[in-house]
């Protein structure tokens, strides 16, 4: 490769690199929540701990679980939905609040299209829904 283009590559690759190692962000910062919309002892309350557990050894920042129970896990899903979305609130929910209420109920404390956005990487019978919006451009 002639010498003329070597310098430019170079000079681009380390541009490169202090661009992503500048907007690079470390997470979490600070401390994670779980909202669960079912109460404490149950199997899912158990499951959301023992995965609650593993992602604080993960990141090294304390995990909190809250329970959230009651009103058809509508109470859970409304504090998952008020809940800022800067990625340190995590629901574990089920399909109903989400899908099944909406035809349930007369009216809902939380837009069920808007107000939540499924992983889909989630797995056993829980959709992992949360306010995870980091992007910030």
């Amino acid at each position: 490769m002639p010498l003329s283009l070597t310098r430019p590559m170079i000079a681009v690759a380390v541009w490169l690199a202090l661009c992503a190692t500048a907007t690079a962000q470390v997470y979490p910062t600070r401390t994670v929540k779980v909202i669960i919309p079912l109460g404490p002892g149950g199997g899912g309350d158990v499951f959301t701990r023992a995965f609650a557990d593993e992602l604080q050894k993960a990141w090294g920042q304390p995990v909190v679980v809250e329970n959230r129970p009651g009103g058809g896990l509508n109470i859970g899903a409304r504090a998952c939905a008020e809940s800022p979305p800067d990625g340190y609130t995590i629901c574990v929910l089920s399909s109903e609040p989400i899908i099944y209420n909406q035809f349930l109920f007369k009216s809902l404390p939380f837009d069920p299209d808007k107000d939540f956005r499924a992983d889909h990487r989630s797995v056993f019978q829980y959709v992992g829904a949360g306010r995870c919006e980091l992007s910030q451009g």
